[in-house]
Formats: C-alpha cells, structure tokens, sequence
C-alpha cells in the first residue's frame, strides 16, 4: 500500500484535503528500516503510515488545538480517522488500504505537561473516556511505567473506519 500513497499524498497538498491543516511535504522513509513509512508533514501535525501487516495509520499533532482538552483530543482522533477513511476511499487504493479499528493508541509526547507516572496516567484514561463517547465501551491499558505516556484504547472489533468516524460527528 505505500507505494501508492506518496503520490495520494501529494494530491491531499495540492487540493487542501485536510481541513483545517496546512499541508506542506511528503516524506517517503521507506528505505529506513523501522522508520515511519511515508509521512505528510502539515504544520499543525504530520500523518505516517507504517509497513505492519495490519496498516497503521499516526498522527502526531505538533500545534495546540482550539478548545478545552476533551475538544483537543477529539480532534487529533477525527483528523486521524478523517484521514484513514479517506486512504481507504480512494479509488488508487481500493482493498488495499484497511485500518484496524480495534485499537488507537493515545500517546502524550510532552513530558512536562504529562509527566510519566501512574497518576497522569490514570488521569489521562480518565480524561479520554470523558472526551470520546467511542471509548465508554473500551478497555485501556498503559504503557509501562517511567515511559512516556501512552494509552492503549481497546475497541471491540466490528466497526469499519466510517463507523467510528460517524460516532465522532
């Protein structure tokens, strides 16, 4: 699937297919083993693909988002699935491009506001099952002690991308 995305993504730049970001580049890692695959770099945030089996599809947010923190999130999680829906859309890549839908990982790279410790992430579960009405029927799990804090959201399988996406609108 990612040979078909870089020239995807160059069409996002050039049409302004992501609202609300400023699409900027695309970088192709595919060389770079364990890299990030091909990213689109935005200046609110970047979008990659990895190689796994099962596509995955990151996206990093780099600019604070309007809004309160439950509003923040929310958007980082429609922007991703807006995305990832429409990859799976596209008429280029048509049954290539399925994402899992059973697991999103939240991760807070800012150390400072979210410092790794039991209590932020609790905190953090506690504050995502709040800003997402996808996740009062998930499962969470963190991610080991003293690293950064990320948390694992555990859907229950069934629902395509569109679907979650459609319980976010």
């Amino acid at each position: 699937m990612l040979e078909g995305v870089v020239p995807i993504f160059h069409q996002w730049i050039q049409d302004k297919s992501i609202a609300n970001h400023q699409l900027i580049d695309v970088a192709d890692y595919r060389h770079v083993v364990g890299g990030p695959g091909v990213m689109l770099i935005a200046h609110e945030g970047n979008f990659s693909l990895d190689r796994d089996e099962a596509a995955g599809l990151y996206y990093y947010r780099k600019q604070r988002a309007p809004g309160d923190l439950h509003a923040q999130i929310l958007t980082a999680i429609r922007t991703a699935l807006t995305a990832a829906q429409m990859l799976e859309l596209h008429v280029d890549l048509m049954g290539k491009a399925r994402f899992r839908t059973d697991k999103i990982i939240f991760r807070a790279n800012d150390q400072l506001t979210a410092p790794p410790s039991p209590a932020t992430y609790q905190d953090a579960i506690e504050v995502l099952k709040k800003a997402c009405p996808l996740f009062s029927v998930a499962r969470f799990e963190s991610a080991p002690a003293g690293e950064p804090v990320a948390v694992s959201i555990l859907l229950p399988g069934g629902q395509n991308v569109r679907q979650l996406h459609a319980q976010l609108v």
